[in-house]
């Protein structure tokens, strides 16, 4: 496979990554302005990341609250093939006991982390109310190699971040 001269990952590769099951830690911001990052199972559709989480989970008050999250997922196996997923989170309907749809992706998830324990947990759980949550990513940053951008290797490259804040396209 081609390495990205940056070292990110391939879209191919960054799609692998993220149907992985790997933990992934999702940012959000408190009610009292400081950064909380909790653990989370995810599926990603290839679009979006969905998450099933406790409806009382107070990081769920958190993103209704202010929906802007940062997701990041790191492959076990190899720590420089890694991802941020930046977005606005969406609670999709009201919480409510795992059913149709959501059952669906729960029993997915909970049989990709952890197998046939993972299924009788949510079999055992299933009446208690879960919120749905839905983040379209509107940027990724990925790794894919220990190798530097060349934005921190040359120190006469200006970043496009630099760039923009200067007005150049």
């Amino acid at each position: 496979m081609s390495r990205v001269p940056s070292g990110r990952l391939t879209s191919d590769e960054l799609d692998a990554l993220l149907r992985r099951p790997i933990l992934g830690r999702l940012a959000v911001v408190r009610s009292d302005g400081y950064p909380s990052v909790v653990p989370v199972w995810l599926d990603w559709d290839g679009t979006a990341v969905w998450i099933v989480a406790r409806a009382r989970s107070s990081f769920v008050d958190d993103i209704r609250r202010d929906p802007r999250v940062c997701l990041s997922v790191v492959a076990d196996d190899d720590p420089d093939r890694r991802a941020q997923v930046f977005g606005r989170a969406e609670i999709v309907g009201q919480p409510a006991a795992l059913e149709g749809p959501t059952l669906d992706l729960a029993r997915r998830m909970a049989a990709r982390y952890e197998g046939d324990a993972g299924l009788a947990y949510i079999e055992r759980s299933r009446d208690l109310e879960r919120a749905l949550i839905r983040l379209e990513p509107e940027r990724i940053v990925s790794w894919g190699s220990p190798e530097w951008h060349e934005r921190y290797a040359n120190p006469t490259t200006e970043s496009p971040v630099r760039q923009r804040l200067r007005g150049d396209p």
